[in-house]
């Protein structure tokens, strides 16, 4: 079973989280699998251009495994991109938890940025560069 978290975009200022409320109940792991079985992939090209560059990035992260209880803390990545949607520098990690959950967590979230560059998101869409090419990522794991 693969769990998934959220990633959430900071454009210069943050953006509403779109992940659901904290006190819903959590899915069951049947309850994630006959979802990933009845539904179809979002396509990368819906929603705006930060929701599809959010969708481009969360596809490559692979979320570490940890023990059922660990907390697992939210991880936040500054990105600074060209035009052509390549790195300009190595991802700086911002914010990270204590330990090694976080230093985990942080290692996976640099990974999936780099493993997802060049970004197709901004070199398909020079005319959006100014709001794209400093980017604050929020890798937030999911709950276990």
């Amino acid at each position: 079973m693969r769990l998934f978290g959220t990633l959430t975009m900071v454009f210069f200022m943050t953006l509403p989280v779109v992940a659901g409320s904290a006190q819903e109940k959590p899915f069951s792991a049947d309850d994630i699998d006959n979802m990933l079985e009845n539904s179809a992939p979002m396509p990368l090209a819906s929603g705006t251009v930060e929701d599809r560059l959010k969708q481009e990035i969360q596809a490559c992260w692979v979320q570490p495994i940890f023990k059922r209880g660990d907390t697992l803390p939210e991880i936040k990545v500054a990105v600074s991109v060209g035009k052509d949607g390549t790195l300009l520098k190595d991802p700086k990690v911002l914010k990270t938890g204590k330990g090694t959950i976080g230093k985990q967590l942080a290692l996976s979230a640099v990974r999936a940025i780099k493993r997802c560059a060049p970004f197709k998101t901004v070199k398909d869409n020079p005319g959006s560069y100014e709001n794209l090419r400093t980017i604050i990522l929020n890798f937030q794991p999911s709950s276990l």
